[in-house]
């Protein structure tokens, strides 16, 4: 959706299949790679170290000069995403604003993974009268929530966030 918002002829197959690294679930790190197959409804997913990695790639291929920029850690509410900034934001939050959950924990390379459930990415929008407006990408539709709510699945899933600039 963001590389769409900046003119790139991407779709998510493509990108899926071409540009995303991926890995088997329960050795692969999912801050560098997503989890298991993009087509299955079984895989998890990846965290914003892999998708800026993806989106650099595609860009590195389309010769573009702009790149992908982790910016995870920053409050909710501090994220560049009103309308005049004209800067989209992926962030990791949940399927829905459900409860997030730990579904499954893993030891990679000695360090002890945990995967929370059902993680989601959308693209920010804005916050329009105490609520966060987002780009779902799985309904294609835009969809408000709650900001306490919001923030409460931002805040599980870490404070991720990925610009494109």
């Amino acid at each position: 959706m963001v590389l769409n918002y900046y003119g790139f002829p991407a779709n998510k197959l493509d990108i899926a299949v071409n540009y995303l690294p991926k890995g088997p679930i329960g050795s692969t790190d999912f801050r560098n790679a997503f989890l298991g197959d993009t087509r299955n409804s079984w895989s998890r997913g990846c965290y914003a170290p892999a998708i800026v990695k993806t989106a650099n790639s595609y860009l590195a291929a389309q010769k573009s000069e702009m790149k992908a920029v982790d910016i995870s850690g920053r409050e909710l509410t501090s994220l560049s995403a009103s309308p005049n900034a004209n800067i989209p934001v992926m962030v990791w939050g949940t399927i829905d604003c459900r409860t997030p959950y730990v579904s499954a924990t893993w030891y990679i390379n000695g360090e002890k993974l945990i995967w929370v459930s059902p993680e989601h990415c959308m693209v920010l929008l804005g916050f329009p009268n105490g609520m966060v407006k987002v780009a779902d990408p799985d309904s294609g539709n835009i969809r408000l929530y709650d900001l306490t709510l919001f923030r409460s699945r931002y805040n599980a899933l870490h404070k991720q966030g990925v610009i494109i600039q």
